[in-house]
């Protein structure tokens, strides 16, 4: 039975069913039609999408369909990743199972009995200890650079304030991005000029290769 074929008394009768109740001031407000209104015995729901002219909406049978939200002309041409790092890779976390597996073995074939509880309890430490050093460096120490936003730790700088990347002195107490006194250990300082005429140090495992994206960028028009 369709929505359309529905009078109300039929609607009544099932939501007392399912609730029990005999009184619904919801529904009778919902059902109740006004003095002088002829009742056409369907549902009103049914009769109002009924009323949309058809074609007024994008679902099919000229019904109104749902809006999907969409990103905003350029947004994905803005949020496009143009080079980024990670600050440090998974790997770490497994040296300290490795470790364990690699002395459960030694004493498996030595012979001299296996500590199973021991080696598990090294394991899983040296396996924690792993995960809160990788999970700093990830946020402290990865960079990521879009149209937009040049991104160095926990530090977001607008593109838009970058005025040079290629030929910057680096002069004395130049701010280092990120928030750290140096350039975090295995990168190094690309320097940049702002268009407040300041100097900043960025920093890159590759510092090459962030310079040329950024430089990539100062070019778009």
């Amino acid at each position: 039975m369709f929505p359309d074929q529905l009078d109300e008394p039929t609607l009544l009768e099932g939501l007392q069913l399912v609730t029990g109740r005999d009184d619904h001031p919801a529904l009778d407000r919902r059902l109740s039609v006004s003095p002088g209104t002829p009742s056409t015995g369907r549902c009103p729901a049914a009769a109002n999408l009924e009323s949309e002219p058809a074609g007024s909406g994008s679902g099919r049978d000229g019904l109104v369909s749902p809006t999907v939200g969409r990103p905003p002309k350029g947004a994905q041409v803005t949020e496009r990743v143009l080079y980024a790092e990670p600050g440090s890779t998974w790997w770490p976390v497994l040296w300290g199972p490795a470790f364990a597996l690699l002395g459960l073995a030694v004493e498996a074939l030595t012979g001299g009995g296996v500590h199973w509880a021991g080696w598990t309890v090294a394991a899983a430490g040296l396996a924690v200890a792993a995960l809160v050093w990788v999970y700093a460096r990830r946020r402290l120490c990865s960079l990521r650079l879009t149209f937009a936003i040049l991104r160095q730790g926990r530090e977001e700088l607008p593109v838009r304030r970058i005025a040079a990347a290629d030929d910057v002195g680096v002069p004395v107490g130049a701010r280092v991005l990120g928030g750290g006194w140096t350039p975090p250990r295995g990168t190094t300082a690309v320097p940049l000029r702002l268009d407040d005429d300041s100097t900043v140090l960025a920093w890159a495992r590759d510092p090459a290769a962030l310079r040329a994206a950024i430089q990539r960028v100062l070019r778009r028009p």
